[in-house]
């Protein structure tokens, strides 16, 4: 057997530094990556409140309105912002929140500071946040119509329906872990390069992290908002 097929055998994906509380397994690495993840939001969001002008905006606090703005948007095409008003802040903060946890993966520390989001718990969390929050907006604006849109065209679809409500946060979750797990073990794979070859293939894979990151905050913040939208397709549409 080569010595590089030993040496990819060594590499683990999906082990964490574990502690048990009570008969609990936490992953510790996973919720010290959130914390961090987390306070880097809390942290800019102060500084930006701190800083924020009406004249000409610091280049943070205009990410965070061009953020806002287009966040706002979306809300309002597909839901409208007087059906559930708080919408608009709980997709801001799942964007920054997501993002600040994906570019966790640019920094050399995959091994004690991973990214949260390429351990399937938190993503699944993420995603029970998002559909919880969902089914109680439309359970509480508009019971009938959103319990009767599972028999909808007819009633024979209504087992159907209802696999495909249970697969949104199942597919919301996995693409989020799928897409950053992946970044995880192609920077394992790429460490076991010659150190002569490894700067190259290394840097170009950080960047397109970032890349990801971004792109992977963006697709969970806009599905979230299409999912609110299509839970309240009537209150939006006379909105």
């Amino acid at each position: 057997m080569s010595t590089a097929v030993l040496a990819a055998e060594t590499i683990t994906i999906g082990e964490h530094w574990e502690v048990q509380v009570f008969g609990v397994t936490l992953n510790m690495d996973t919720i010290l990556a959130t914390l961090v993840a987390g306070a880097v939001v809390i942290v800019l969001g102060l500084m930006v409140g701190r800083r924020a002008s009406s004249g000409v905006p610091g280049r943070l606090q205009l990410f965070f309105e061009t953020i806002n703005e287009q966040i706002t948007d979306q809300v309002r095409q597909n839901l409208g912002l007087r059906t559930a008003p708080w919408v608009v802040p709980l997709a801001f903060c799942l964007f920054l929140f997501i993002l600040a946890a994906n570019l966790l993966a640019i920094l050399p520390t995959e091994h004690i500071l991973p990214p949260p989001t390429a351990d399937v718990n938190l993503a699944y969390a993420l995603s029970l946040l998002v559909i919880f929050s969902v089914w109680f907006t439309a359970l509480k604006n508009r019971p009938r119509q959103f319990l009767g849109h599972f028999a909808k065209p007819y009633a024979i679809m209504l087992p159907f329906n209802i696999i495909e409500e249970i697969a949104k946060p199942i597919s919301l979750s996995l693409r989020l872990f799928g897409n950053i797990v992946s970044g995880v073990i192609m920077i394992e794979l790429i460490g076991l390069l010659p150190a002569f070859l490894l700067w190259a293939p290394f840097t170009a894979w950080k960047l397109f992290d970032i890349f990801i990151g971004l792109l992977q905050a963006v697709i969970f913040t806009i599905l979230t908002i299409i999912y609110f939208g299509q839970a309240l397709g009537d209150d939006a549409e006379a909105h």
